[in-house]
Parts: structure tokens; sequence; C-alpha cells
């Protein structure tokens, strides 16, 4: 049988912000307002990637868009080497 794997349905709050949906403070923001739901195992909050999808549908911002948006802001702040680093691993041209 071929291996494959598949994204868990059930993240937690700091694998959702790691994967660009929102910073963990706007995720736990966003749970206590109602706009996003949550299940509480234990003492933990997780989320239905469905869910985070589904919001970031209806907000019309995709995890990719947010994380350049991060990267965006913080390009004063890489030097010269960091910056050809993050143009080649993301197929730009380093020069």
């Amino acid at each position: 049988m071929p291996a494959f794997t598949q994204s868990p349905p059930i993240i937690s709050i700091p694998e959702a912000a790691a994967r660009g949906y929102a910073s963990e403070a706007t995720l736990r923001r966003y749970i206590r307002a109602g706009r996003l739901p949550a299940i509480r195992i234990g003492h933990r909050i997780k989320l239905r990637v469905a869910d985070l999808d589904a919001h970031v549908d209806a907000a019309g911002v995709s995890p990719v868009d947010s994380a350049i948006s991060v990267l965006a802001d913080h390009l004063d702040d890489l030097d010269e080497a960091r910056r050809a680093r993050l143009s080649a691993l993301l197929g730009g041209d380093a020069a």
C-alpha cells in the first residue's frame, strides 16, 4: 500500500500561525470574538483546517499572501546575504 501524507484536519494555534493563517494573538482574538470556531481538548485549543480555510476565504486573504506581506514588511531588516538566500528559496534572481 503506498504511503501518502495528508495535512491533519485539526491543528494547534501555533501551527496555524506557522502556516500563515494569522498570528497566534490574532487567532486567539478571533476565537474569543466567535469569528473562528475552536475545539478544546483538555487545556489545549485546536482548530479545524477547514474552518481556517473558510475564514481565510471569507476574509479574502490567503495564508501565502499573508506570509508574503510579513516578509515584505521586514525586507529592510535583512542583510544582503539573507536577501539573496530568500530570493533563491523563492526561485527569484539572487543578483
